[in-house]
């Protein structure tokens, strides 16, 4: 045992006490960001997609122990360089919280572990284990806002190979219909997991497998690369099996079954791939035992300790500050009343509504739906869902706030993009979205509303939110969608909403601030 723990020069006596307060102090950390830490497990529990984050710290503390006669090689000296982003991690933390991030706050939580590791052992220490700090961060369960491109690759890809194989096939955005039946491209076709495991995974064996940057760069992009393609080929022959089958095989549950056996083929060939370039690394530094190092002077406890307790101390600010912050927010509960945005010529309100359809949004005090009417007659739904002093859970800016619940078998998303259109002699970006209902096609604008501006970023919305959270001011947003029917002339119903956005977005602008003030 004791030829394990001690080498020439230094033993594990000097690391008792660094480690014992580095743990410590990980676990202080872990405890006053507490909610983060707790929204990264929750994730790992609820989602396949990121189930493999409970692998994560057992495989980095592996990589850290199997390293163990190197890093007793060296002493464990406190750096204060460091402090200096602790404090700045902790400042983008506070600023994903006001603003509703949660990934990105799950990231700073993260990234706090390897800063505290150079604070309390020092940079030699650090860079010996930065992999296995590093490999931390794939404990973030992140990954899903690739999504839609990857759907609109996996779709363009197979449509592709459907055609140049010489079977006609007719496209209307991620439905596809072959002589033999119908499919369409859902978030279980996207290859999100594949593209996940596989990165994960990738970035583990180029570690283990190699010394040169080059080859483990190189791996690591065959591990982005190679799945994207692969899925697109799953999609593929997923198609042609139920093409050639007349809609029995693979249209079921052996969908996914034979999704994943596909998969498993894949990382094997890739794996296999990376074989071939494979480094010897039985003499790496990883496994080989300096003769002698030079070291400085081992750390006095109680500067150990002084590091610490700065340590800690510059990543407690900013949870403290946000609990003040959440103390001034009011719940306002269901008490919002939206009033309909007044008539403006030549657009006048209908007292009926046309269907009971509305948008897929969570967590909001009130939605309400008016329908308005000009000379031609064609009816444009306007939507508006109001979010009062706003806070997590109750965001307007939130994944599962959609124009269409992903389980509704009514209505279907066929396109989805961000436009540019002229509104009141001004350039006004859009989300724009063509929806069908049984053959009922629908032309969608949506956009969101904070104070008093109009924007579909989710990006900048939450900007703005932070604003009026640090100048304290009410977090008040609004949803804005506007929905009309097209029959295949998607100019004319563009034209349509371009009209009636010019002429009254100015009126919906002063029945959303109206409701702010009641």
């Amino acid at each position: 045992m004791n030829c394990i723990l001690k080498v020439d020069g230094v033993g594990s006596r000097e690391w008792l006490f660094p480690v014992a307060v580095l743990l410590s102090s990980i676990c202080f950390l872990s405890l006053i960001y507490w909610q983060t830490a707790t929204t990264i497990v929750a994730t790992w529990g609820s989602s396949e997609t990121f189930a493999h984050g409970y692998l994560i710290v057992p495989i980095s503390v592996y990589l850290i122990w199997i390293q163990r006669n190197q890093l007793l090689q060296l002493v464990p000296v406190p750096d204060y360089r460091p402090l200096v982003l602790l404090f700045l991690l902790g400042f983008i933390w506070l600023l994903a919280y006001l603003i509703g991030i949660q990934v990105l706050q799950q990231y700073c939580f993260v990234g706090m572990i390897p800063l505290l590791v150079w604070t309390l052992l020092g940079w030699d220490v650090t860079k010996k284990i930065l992999f296995p700090l590093g490999f931390l961060l794939f404990a973030v369960p992140t990954g899903e806002f690739m999504i839609p491109t990857l759907l609109q690759f996996t779709a363009d890809f197979t449509v592709s190979l459907v055609r140049l194989v010489g079977i006609p096939i007719y496209r209307d955005g991620n439905y596809f219909s072959l002589p033999s039946g119908d499919w369409s491209v859902v978030k279980a076709c996207s290859g999100i997991r594949y593209l996940i495991a596989s990165v994960t995974l990738g970035c583990l064996y180029a570690y283990i497998s190699y010394r040169s940057l080059w080859r483990r760069s190189a791996f690591i992009v065959l591990a982005v690369l190679f799945p994207i393609v692969a899925n697109g080929l799953r999609a593929f022959v997923i198609v042609m099996i139920g093409h050639f089958s007349k809609m029995k095989l693979a249209v079921g549950v052996d969908h996914l079954i034979y999704g994943w056996v596909f998969f498993g083929m894949v990382m094997l060939i890739m794996f296999w791939i990376g074989g071939c370039w494979k480094e010897n690394t039985e003499h790496s530094d990883q496994h080989r035992i300096p003769e002698s190092v030079s070291n400085p002077p081992i750390a006095k406890k109680h500067v150990i300790i002084l590091f610490a307790g700065a340590a800690l101390i510059l990543v407690s600010i900013w949870p403290v500050r946000a609990a003040y912050i959440s103390v001034g927010v009011a719940d306002v509960g269901e008490t919002v009343e939206l009033s309909a945005p007044k008539n403006v010529l030549p657009w006048r309100q209908l007292d009926k509504t046309i269907d009971d359809w509305h948008p897929s949004y969570t967590g909001y005090s009130k939605q309400e739906k008016f329908v308005y009417i000009d000379d031609e007659q064609i009816p444009v739904n306007v939507y508006l869902i109001y979010y009062p002093n706003q806070v997590q859970g109750r965001e307007l800016v939130n994944s599962e706030n959609l124009l269409v619940a992903p389980d509704d078998p009514g209505w279907k998303i066929l396109t989805h993009s961000g436009i540019s259109v002229t509104i009141d002699n001004q350039l006004q970006n859009v989300e724009q979205s063509r929806l069908i209902s049984g053959r009922r096609p629908y032309l969608v604008w949506r956009l969101n509303w904070v104070n008093g501006v109009f924007t579909p970023s989710a990006l900048y919305t939450k900007i703005l939110e932070a604003k009026q959270k640090l100048s304290g001011k009410n977090t008040d947003g609004a949803a804005l969608v506007l929905r009309t029917e097209y029959d295949e002339k998607l100019e004319i119903s563009k034209s349509r909403l371009q009209r009636f956005a010019s002429v009254m977005l100015p009126s919906i602008d002063a029945a959303l601030r109206d409701t702010g003030k009641k």
